[in-house]
């Protein structure tokens, strides 16, 4: 266990299968209409960003919104815990955001985004 002390200086390390896209138009959205055999609509450009990683020997995608797109960027950039949250919380409004950026972390260090803790 990592003493609570060491968490803002930690560094995540992504997996090495791990994907982080920054695209100029929603790509995701056409893909899944594809697989669910759904009307392929014109898309329009838009800012999307898209995790594409491996789990348990099958690729997944995962829509990152805009709120949680400027953690994720710093974390894969390797920012420090502690400077990754605090740049995050700073450009958030709202009173849940502490509740969203920690179910964000949740969430991706149970998909196995981060093998190490550096």
């Amino acid at each position: 266990a990592i003493p609570s002390e060491r968490w803002p200086s930690i560094r995540l390390q992504a997996s090495p299968a791990v994907r982080y896209l920054s695209l100029s138009h929603p790509v995701n959205v056409t893909y899944e209409a594809f697989l669910n055999d759904e009307p392929l609509l014109p898309i329009r450009p838009q800012q999307a960003h898209l995790l594409v990683y491996r789990k348990d020997q099958r690729v997944h995608r995962m829509a990152i919104g805009r709120r949680a797109h400027s953690l994720l960027e710093a974390l894969l950039a390797g920012l420090p815990l502690g400077r990754a949250l605090e740049e995050s919380l700073s450009v958030h409004d709202g009173r849940d955001v502490q509740e969203r950026v920690f179910s964000w972390l949740r969430e991706w260090v149970s998909e196995g985004l981060f093998q190490a803790a550096l």
